[in-house]
């Protein structure tokens, strides 16, 4: 099986994506649903997923929160002072938003999936949800778990589902585009292999469906 890194790295990238949760709702205040979106289309993101050291290990969770912060708007927005007050001995390893990110941070190694991907499969809230049932059990179960959600939500192309997200016809797409109509049929329906497309059709889609290139890889 071929991991998203090496797995020296593991438990950083667990603890550190569950302390960035955590602090980013109990000592940033930030909403889960908005702070995770905001992470998911983050060049942060990108490169944690990717096994970028400086971030799955040289940056703790809340540096992380902060990094993204700057990435975003140039600047910590204030949270730097909340830095400084947050006590992650009292909430961390222990709060459902730690165990998301935890759990998160192994299914995603495990899968190599985007975390974009991965919120497709199943939404932040919908993972924290699992927190009762799932957080004193083996990582397996969770694993489990996500994957039969994925295989349910893979009846159709990710090219589908984006393009079904804008509301888009076909039609619609392909004159955007200007990628034949027949194409993407042949792709949404996997007559044809996407992971294998012209490099130029590929930009032209995440352009037009608004997402990065590979969140279109099946």
């Amino acid at each position: 099986m071929m991991y998203a890194y090496d797995e020296m790295y593991l438990k950083d990238a667990q603890y550190n994506l569950g302390n960035m949760l955590d602090f980013a709702v109990y000592g940033a205040g930030q909403s889960l649903n908005v702070f995770y979106d905001l992470f998911i289309n983050s060049k942060i993101a990108r490169s944690f997923a990717h096994g970028s050291p400086k971030y799955i290990a040289g940056r703790s969770g809340v540096e992380l929160v902060l990094d993204l912060f700057y990435e975003l708007y140039g600047d910590d927005k204030g949270l730097l002072q909340a830095a400084r007050d947050y006590n992650d001995k009292a909430i961390s390893g222990r709060s459902p938003e730690f165990w998301t990110g935890y759990a998160l941070a192994y299914y995603q190694w495990l899968s190599g999936l985007s975390f974009s991907h991965i919120n497709e499969i199943a939404p932040i809230e919908s993972v924290l949800r699992m927190y009762p049932k799932y957080h004193e059990m083996d990582i397996q179960h969770f694993v489990d778990r996500m994957e039969t959600l994925r295989n349910d939500k893979s009846r159709i192309s990710r090219l589908k589902a984006y393009r079904l997200r804008l509301n888009l016809s076909q039609s619609e797409l392909a004159k955007r585009t200007s990628i034949p109509l027949k194409t993407l049929q042949n792709y949404e329906q996997r007559l044809k292999d996407i992971n294998k497309a012209n490099v130029s059709y590929m930009i032209r889609l995440s352009r037009a469906l608004y997402c990065n290139v590979e969140d279109l890889l099946e």
